[in-house]
């Protein structure tokens, strides 16, 4: 048997949509709602996207060890971020049930 390396032409057509697209769409939507009210968020994102998009590669070259460090950074202020804004909302819904209830404040 005969092994060919030459690229097999593409059967799709340009308009027709990807397996998964279907089925990622709604999932999409419900992300970019959740976004929507939360800026700081979708920025971090963003940040962790960009740093594995093609786009990121054409400005100067970084090594290994510097874009691990900003993925782990940007990961990092993400988790941060995302514990802050469930805290606060936990907070709030605790005050709402118990109303008599005392909110702690971290001490700076």
């Amino acid at each position: 048997m005969e092994w060919s390396m030459k690229r097999k032409p593409d059967t799709k057509k340009q308009n027709e949509e990807p397996a998964a697209g279907p089925l990622v769409r709604p999932r999409l939507r419900k992300m970019m709602a959740l976004l929507e009210t939360r800026p700081e968020l979708l920025e971090a994102l963003e940040r962790l996207v960009n740093l594995a998009a093609d786009d990121a590669a054409e400005g100067p070259l970084r090594s290994a060890a510097e874009v691990e460090r900003q993925v782990v950074e940007t990961t990092r202020a993400l988790g941060r971020e995302t514990i802050e804004q469930w805290a606060q909302k936990a907070q709030e819904r605790a005050v709402a049930e118990h109303p008599k209830a005392r909110v702690k404040k971290k001490a700076p």
